[in-house]
């Protein structure tokens, strides 16, 4: 059995592991191909596209490379459709995974997307391409949105990497300004600045999922496994990144600084109500958001002053809760196969 599974930026990629190594635990002889990062390729995945290749997130960054990224997305598609696949799975990344499984789905494929996109977020957004498609959202409250949208919602829980808080000593401030370079760029310099601003006395650190030097803007880089171990505050991006945190019990403020267009867009598009992750799952606003296209490094900072080695305890336990099962990624795969059996 030959299956595509794609996923198209780094927490995409390490849920797609954690999905492959279900896959071949299910069925060993499976053939696994797609757009797969170094978690993927290590657990067997037989890489057709790299991830980083797609990684870019605003208006922005999009339009500014936009004949390049449908340059390889053409690329990928062809090599997608030579591989014969008998079963899609999709990871994430709407951008990419829109049209993949729009055409996959009109040659008769079966599909499903694992963290469809996030319409909670959005107003009224309904993407044609989900309209009868199974998708597994990431986190129970997705639901409702998704299932008004024409999807077949099921939600079996998270089925990323789980982490629980360390033990050992904490002296870090970790700096995580996103892995897509666009606004890796753009976050780079203003969370130096505001880990300065700061002064917690903490040592600051950027982390990258794959760290391509020793340093960056004068500071150390380190994998996520090293830099969160000793992690005491957090400055983060929304999204996965601050989940992440969460799940390690690290005290944190998430922060962004939008291009102009992207701020329109979201001013026009975009749903009211917090968007990191942690204060959305539990329904109260345990870490500072600052978001906007005005947010400054002294703000940033003292921000990071008030939140600094207070975290609710109570909190990170009933978001692991709310995360759901464990063996997630086994119950999607499981559903994903006796559904396509069922067709």
């Amino acid at each position: 059995m030959r299956i595509l599974l794609s996923a198209g930026e780094s927490s995409g990629d390490r849920i797609g592991a954690r999905l492959a190594e279900a896959i071949f635990r299910l069925v060993p002889s499976a053939e696994v191909a797609g757009c797969a990062g170094p978690a993927m390729v290590q657990v067997g995945v037989r890489p057709i596209a790299d991830p980083a290749d797609f990684s870019h997130v605003g208006w922005q960054s999009v339009l500014a490379d936009a004949p390049k990224l449908l340059w390889r997305a053409s690329r990928y598609f062809a090599r997608a459709r030579a591989f014969a696949p008998d079963l899609v799975l999709a990871v994430d990344s709407p951008g990419l995974h829109s049209q993949l499984l729009d055409k996959f789905r009109r040659s008769g494929v079966p599909c499903a997307w694992v963290a469809p996109p996030q319409l909670w977020a959005w107003k009224d957004r309904r993407p044609r391409v989900l309209r009868g498609l199974r998708v597994f959202p990431l986190h129970e409250f997705e639901t409702r949105a998704l299932r008004q949208a024409g999807a077949d919602p099921l939600w079996l829980g998270y089925p990323g990497p789980r982490s629980s808080p360390g033990s050992g000593v904490r002296d870090l401030l970790v700096l995580l300004p996103g892995s897509r370079p666009a606004w890796r760029r753009r976050h780079a310099e203003l969370f130096q600045d505001a880990a300065k601003m700061a002064d917690t006395g903490l040592r600051p650190v950027f982390v990258h999922p794959n760290p391509p030097v020793a340093l960056e803007l004068g500071l150390p880089c380190l994998e996520p496994q090293d830099a969160f171990s000793r992690a005491a505050l957090a400055l983060t991006l929304p999204g996965t990144a601050a989940l992440e945190i969460a799940m390690h019990g690290i005290s944190a403020v998430v922060a962004a600084r939008a291009g102009r267009l992207d701020t329109w867009m979201a001013n026009r598009r975009l749903s009211g109500g917090p968007y990191a992750l942690p204060n959305r799952i539990l329904e109260r606003l345990v870490y500072p958001e600052l978001l906007g296209p005005r947010v400054c490094a002294a703000e940033i900072g003292q921000a990071l002053r008030d939140v600094h080695r207070r975290v609710d305890p109570g909190a990170m336990d009933e978001l692991a809760a709310r995360l759901g099962p464990q063996d997630a990624a086994d119950r999607i795969i499981r559903s994903v196969f006796f559904d396509q059996e069922s067709d």
